[in-house]
Protein backbone atom coordinates (compact mmCIF):
# COMPACT_ATOMS: atom_id res chain seq x y z
CA UNK A 1 0.00 0.00 0.00
CA UNK A 2 1.02 3.55 -0.72
CA UNK A 3 0.87 6.49 1.65
CA UNK A 4 0.37 10.16 0.77
CA UNK A 5 1.40 12.61 3.45
CA UNK A 6 0.58 16.24 4.29
CA UNK A 7 2.22 18.31 6.99
CA UNK A 8 0.43 21.43 8.22
CA UNK A 9 2.25 24.43 9.60
CA UNK A 10 1.04 25.70 12.92
CA UNK A 11 0.90 29.27 11.64
CA UNK A 12 -1.53 28.51 8.81
CA UNK A 13 -3.64 31.62 8.30
CA UNK A 14 -7.23 31.10 9.53
CA UNK A 15 -8.71 32.39 6.26
CA UNK A 16 -6.93 29.55 4.41
CA UNK A 17 -8.43 26.72 6.47
CA UNK A 18 -11.47 26.20 4.22
CA UNK A 19 -9.39 25.90 1.06
CA UNK A 20 -6.97 23.51 2.80
CA UNK A 21 -9.84 21.39 4.05
CA UNK A 22 -11.31 21.22 0.54
CA UNK A 23 -7.88 20.20 -0.77
CA UNK A 24 -7.63 17.45 1.86
CA UNK A 25 -11.10 16.19 0.97
CA UNK A 26 -9.98 15.92 -2.68
CA UNK A 27 -6.86 14.03 -1.57
CA UNK A 28 -9.05 11.74 0.54
CA UNK A 29 -11.18 10.90 -2.49
CA UNK A 30 -7.99 10.07 -4.41
CA UNK A 31 -6.85 7.89 -1.49
CA UNK A 32 -10.13 5.96 -1.54
CA UNK A 33 -10.10 5.57 -5.34
CA UNK A 34 -6.49 4.32 -5.38
CA UNK A 35 -6.51 2.32 -2.13
CA UNK A 36 -3.88 4.69 -0.74
CA UNK A 37 -3.65 5.98 2.82
CA UNK A 38 -3.60 9.72 3.51
CA UNK A 39 -1.38 10.57 6.47
CA UNK A 40 -1.84 14.00 8.04
CA UNK A 41 0.72 15.50 10.39
CA UNK A 42 0.08 18.53 12.55
CA UNK A 43 3.07 20.74 13.26
CA UNK A 44 5.30 20.53 16.32
CA UNK A 45 5.16 23.46 18.78
CA UNK A 46 6.71 26.75 17.73
CA UNK A 47 8.80 28.39 20.44
CA UNK A 48 8.88 32.09 21.17
CA UNK A 49 12.70 32.04 21.16
CA UNK A 50 15.40 29.82 19.65
CA UNK A 51 15.54 26.55 21.58
CA UNK A 52 19.27 26.74 22.40
CA UNK A 53 18.73 30.11 24.11
CA UNK A 54 16.13 28.53 26.39
CA UNK A 55 18.00 25.36 27.26
CA UNK A 56 19.91 25.64 30.56
CA UNK A 57 23.64 26.04 30.19
CA UNK A 58 26.16 24.23 32.39
CA UNK A 59 25.55 26.81 35.11
CA UNK A 60 21.85 25.86 35.12
CA UNK A 61 20.63 29.17 33.71
CA UNK A 62 19.02 29.88 30.35
CA UNK A 63 19.03 33.18 28.47
CA UNK A 64 15.33 32.96 27.58
CA UNK A 65 12.20 31.18 28.72
CA UNK A 66 10.49 29.06 26.04
CA UNK A 67 7.90 27.49 28.34
CA UNK A 68 4.31 27.68 27.02
CA UNK A 69 1.14 26.29 28.51
CA UNK A 70 -0.05 23.26 26.53
CA UNK A 71 -3.60 24.60 26.88
CA UNK A 72 -2.49 27.90 25.27
CA UNK A 73 -0.82 26.03 22.40
CA UNK A 74 -3.96 23.92 21.86
CA UNK A 75 -6.16 27.04 21.97
CA UNK A 76 -3.92 28.82 19.44
CA UNK A 77 -4.28 25.86 17.06
CA UNK A 78 -7.91 25.06 17.80
CA UNK A 79 -9.26 25.76 14.30
CA UNK A 80 -6.44 23.92 12.53
CA UNK A 81 -6.69 20.94 14.88
CA UNK A 82 -10.46 20.77 14.49
CA UNK A 83 -10.10 20.75 10.70
CA UNK A 84 -7.41 18.02 10.80
CA UNK A 85 -9.34 15.85 13.27
CA UNK A 86 -12.52 16.22 11.18
CA UNK A 87 -10.63 15.21 8.03
CA UNK A 88 -8.94 12.30 9.82
CA UNK A 89 -12.36 10.81 10.53
CA UNK A 90 -12.87 10.21 6.81
CA UNK A 91 -12.07 6.75 5.39
CA UNK A 92 -8.36 6.06 4.63
CA UNK A 93 -7.18 9.19 6.50
CA UNK A 94 -5.07 9.19 9.67
CA UNK A 95 -3.56 11.95 11.76
CA UNK A 96 -0.38 12.12 13.82
CA UNK A 97 -0.39 15.10 16.16
CA UNK A 98 3.23 16.18 16.54
CA UNK A 99 2.37 18.89 19.05
CA UNK A 100 1.22 16.40 21.66
CA UNK A 101 4.43 14.40 21.19
CA UNK A 102 6.63 17.36 22.08
CA UNK A 103 4.61 18.63 25.05
CA UNK A 104 3.70 17.31 28.46
CA UNK A 105 0.10 17.47 29.60
CA UNK A 106 0.79 20.91 31.02
CA UNK A 107 3.56 22.56 29.01
CA UNK A 108 5.58 22.81 25.82
CA UNK A 109 9.22 23.89 25.96
CA UNK A 110 12.57 23.54 24.21
CA UNK A 111 13.25 20.21 25.94
CA UNK A 112 11.99 16.78 25.01
CA UNK A 113 9.26 15.63 27.42
CA UNK A 114 10.82 13.90 30.41
CA UNK A 115 14.36 14.40 29.14
CA UNK A 116 16.98 17.09 29.49
CA UNK A 117 17.66 17.09 25.75
CA UNK A 118 17.12 19.96 23.35
CA UNK A 119 14.17 19.31 21.01
CA UNK A 120 14.53 22.34 18.72
CA UNK A 121 17.50 23.91 16.95
CA UNK A 122 15.60 27.20 16.57
CA UNK A 123 11.97 28.22 17.09
CA UNK A 124 10.40 25.34 15.13
CA UNK A 125 12.99 23.06 13.49
CA UNK A 126 13.90 19.84 15.25
CA UNK A 127 17.37 19.31 16.66
CA UNK A 128 19.18 16.01 16.10
CA UNK A 129 17.79 14.85 19.47
CA UNK A 130 14.30 15.97 18.47
CA UNK A 131 14.51 14.03 15.20
CA UNK A 132 15.77 10.92 16.97
CA UNK A 133 12.94 11.24 19.50
CA UNK A 134 10.33 11.55 16.72
CA UNK A 135 11.59 8.62 14.61
CA UNK A 136 9.97 5.75 16.58
CA UNK A 137 6.62 7.54 16.60
CA UNK A 138 6.80 7.97 12.81
CA UNK A 139 7.70 4.29 12.42
CA UNK A 140 4.79 3.15 14.59
CA UNK A 141 2.39 5.44 12.75
CA UNK A 142 3.62 4.32 9.32
CA UNK A 143 3.52 0.64 10.29
CA UNK A 144 -0.08 0.99 11.46
CA UNK A 145 -0.99 2.62 8.13
CA UNK A 146 0.76 -0.05 6.06
CA UNK A 147 -0.88 -2.81 8.08
CA UNK A 148 -4.25 -1.11 7.57
CA UNK A 149 -4.58 -1.22 11.33
CA UNK A 150 -6.74 1.20 13.21
CA UNK A 151 -4.78 4.20 14.35
CA UNK A 152 -7.55 5.55 16.55
CA UNK A 153 -5.44 4.90 19.62
CA UNK A 154 -2.15 5.91 17.99
CA UNK A 155 -1.45 9.44 19.08
CA UNK A 156 -4.67 10.95 17.75
CA UNK A 157 -5.47 14.31 19.34
CA UNK A 158 -8.77 15.03 20.99
CA UNK A 159 -11.00 17.79 19.70
CA UNK A 160 -10.22 21.06 21.48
Amino acid sequence: GDIMGCIFRANLAPHKLASHEAFLQRLQRVAVATSTRLALFSDNPWLQHNGPLCHPFRNGHALRNCWMSFDDVKFERKNLTTMLVRTAQLPRVSLLDLTSLFCTQSACSESLPGLNALAFSDTNHLSDSGSAYLAPFLCLFTQSLLANASVDEVLRPELP
